[in-house]
């Protein structure tokens, strides 16, 4: 058995890449490390803020006004109700058609009548 030794001179590289680019590799690795690193950071700093400031204190409630009445036509069936803010929408049917009233709960008094009619149809 014999071994045979490769001149120095003849031995080839398997490694891909050369110098610069290696270089450029760890500086990117690098790079991309401590944008994680500053990202995992914020999230949690953001974290511990959210937990440990105090709630803003809430304003007075405002105070719904007192035996609210609403219009509607006669023979009007209430088909659903909303609520936004002070505001309270009622949409109704009648036998004319459908139709949506708007009250404001702070005052008491109905804010407006919409009739709803199809598209095409005049005002």
């Amino acid at each position: 058995m014999s071994i045979q030794h490769e001149a120095a001179g003849s031995v080839q590289s398997t490694d891909p890449f050369s110098p610069g680019q290696l270089r450029i590799l760890k500086i990117a690795v690098v790079v991309m490390g401590v944008i994680l690193v500053l990202g995992f950071a914020a999230v949690i700093g953001r974290i511990a803020y959210l937990v440990t400031r105090t709630a803003k204190p809430v304003g007075q409630a405002a105070t719904i006004a007192k035996d609210l009445r609403l219009p509607l036509p006669e023979g009007a069936a209430v088909r659903s109700l909303a609520l936004s803010g002070d505001r309270l929408a009622v949409h109704f049917e009648t036998h004319a058609g459908p139709g949506i009233a708007i009250l404001d709960l702070l005052t008491g008094e109905p804010v407006t009548h919409i009739k709803l009619v199809p598209h095409g149809s005049g005002r």
